[in-house]
């Protein structure tokens, strides 16, 4: 899994970005939000991570399933997240034998326990 900050620092390198301020221009976003993704303080929201997936050329909804892993304060929900961005990294093949997994699985039954989390 990769985190908001990670994915902020690939830009940077990728487009050659030296500061904050220059990744919040380039992103069209305010220079305080790029700094609370960084510094964990909040997290980018589906807009922001399809932005980021064309711009690092990631397949389409990993950005998003790393991001919601790393949001999620429940460990089944959070290895579930880790599970679907792990199946899009791999692309298709690995996606259609998301269904059987045991890792999968064992994250779904294991919510019930999870209801307060």
């Amino acid at each position: 899994m990769r985190t908001a900050a990670e994915f902020l620092k690939a830009i940077k390198t990728q487009e050659g970005i030296n500061s904050d301020y220059a990744l919040a221009k380039f992103l069209g976003e305010s220079q305080q939000r790029i700094s609370r993704y960084r510094v964990g303080k909040s997290l980018p929201d589906a807009e922001m991570c399809i932005k980021v997936e064309k711009i690092l050329g990631l397949p389409e909804g990993f950005v998003a399933a790393s991001i919601e892993a790393e949001r999620a304060k429940c460990p089944p929900v959070r290895a579930m997240w880790r599970h679907v961005a792990q199946a899009l990294s791999g692309g298709t093949a690995a996606l259609l034998g998301l269904a059987a997994s045991p890792a999968l699985l064992n994250a779904y039954q294991s919510l019930e326990h999870c209801i307060l989390c």
